[in-house]
């Protein structure tokens, strides 16, 4: 219990001190009340897309539609909201990542394909697709139903979300195949573990997380702009690294708990960039370098084991 104590502190002191960093270079912007709720509501959807991003990228695929998926689910809960209210907003997002889903899963079953390569082709088609019902306008929801983009609701969703996710992740028999998968495909294979089953289970997942993440981020931004081509990649950036991070500091707390953290961190790292008024350059040279040295840890945690394993 002690050792968990420890572990807990640490993970979450990570967070703290770079909050203190920006605290120190921008006191002004980073010593207000408002800019902590700043940071966990951006969080809060990075880290339901990141939740939902999780289990295919614990088997080594990624799905890069999100993006593109959560535009059109805000487009059509956008159009529904008019006659519908918050229900439409709901619903809508709901219905939309559902079908997006299913049909990521029915074409990765037929084609056979590589997931990333099959879903930066969705991109074209689904942003395509959400420019063609809005004719490339944006859309804007009343401020009576933006809810649950603003305390309390966007707090209530966001932790039913987590427990959705610690139930799935962790006492679940779908996340004890994701696990088995992650480990080895063939011996998850040869014991009776449908692979496929499971990736096709989880493409559909990724997508309803990417939904609810949608009714939240269209709550909370009051309206939606269509994007063609692969711009709407940029939106999936931070919940991809704050898997990787969650990831790293997997092993020290319980996953869930750790993208969230990671999470949290690449909202700290995107406002403080703002606050010193550094250029969106400056942001991506400091996204690539964590990314490599977080992919150069994962590397060599893993070659230490394996060889640990050997002896």
């Amino acid at each position: 219990m002690s050792k968990k104590i420890i572990n807990l502190a640490v993970v979450i002191m990570v967070p703290i001190a770079l909050y203190l960093f920006f605290l120190i270079l921008r006191p002004k912007s980073f010593g207000k009340m408002n800019t902590v709720y700043i940071i966990f509501t951006q969080s809060f959807i990075t880290c339901m897309i990141a939740w939902g991003m999780q289990y295919l990228a614990k088997m080594g695929e990624f799905d890069l539609a999100l993006g593109a998926e959560m535009l059109l689910d805000s487009i059509i809960a956008a159009l529904l909201s008019t006659r519908f209210g918050i229900a439409g907003i709901v619903v809508g997002c709901l219905v939309s990542a559902f079908i997006c889903g299913v049909l990521k899963g029915l074409l990765y079953k037929a084609m056979k394909i590589p997931i990333m390569i099959l879903t930066i082709a969705l991109i074209y088609l689904l942003g395509a697709f959400g420019g063609l019902i809005t004719h490339s306008a944006a859309l804007t929801i009343s401020y009576e139903y933006t809810f649950l983009g603003r305390a309390p609701g966007n707090i209530i969703v966001f932790i039913l979300t987590g427990i959705i996710m610690y139930f799935l992740a962790n006492k679940s028999v779908y996340g004890a195949n994701v696990n088995a998968v992650a480990g080895s495909g063939g011996i998850a294979r040869n014991n009776g573990i449908g692979v496929e089953k499971t990736k096709i289970k989880s493409l559909v997942l990724s997508s309803m997380f990417a939904g609810i993440a949608a009714i939240v981020q269209l709550s909370h931004g009051s309206g939606v702009t269509p994007s063609v081509g692969l711009d709407s990649i940029q939106n999936i950036m931070q919940p991809m690294m704050s898997v990787f991070i969650g990831f790293v500091m997997a092993q020290y707390v319980n996953v869930v708990f750790s993208i969230f953290v990671g999470s949290v961190l690449m909202s700290i790292i995107s406002n403080g960039i703002t606050a010193l008024n550094w250029s969106s350059a400056i942001y991506n040279v400091v996204v690539g370098a964590i990314l490599l040295l977080i992919m150069a840890y994962m590397n060599v945690a893993k070659a230490y084991s394996k060889r640990h394993e050997e002896k």
